[in-house]
């Protein structure tokens, strides 16, 4: 169960149970396949591929793609936001 209020469904195993199932590419690729259903990255990647008539492993190697063109976006954005706030110590009691 989701610990996010607007996620159903977290690829974070979290049961003993979820945590064995993240230890086999077929239990990962199940957990992909729900999380397709609300995940917008991973539906999109899904619906190309099959669109494309991509393989398993040419599908993955597009998610997997993907995802890391978004981290590096999302780092991006965080620097910048870190640069753009003023540092606390830098401001001084009058």
């Amino acid at each position: 169960m989701s610990t996010n209020a607007f996620r159903i469904f977290d690829l974070e195993p979290r049961t003993a149970q979820e945590v064995t199932e993240c230890e086999t590419p077929n239990g990962i690729r199940q957990r992909l396949m729900r999380c397709s259903y609300e995940n917008p990255l991973v539906r999109a990647v899904y619906c190309a591929a099959d669109a494309a008539g991509l393989s398993g492993e040419d599908r993955m190697t597009v998610l997997a793609f993907e995802a890391l063109r978004r981290l590096e976006i999302a780092e991006d954005r965080i620097l910048e936001q870190a640069r753009m706030t003023i540092a606390p110590s830098s401001i001084k009691k009058p």
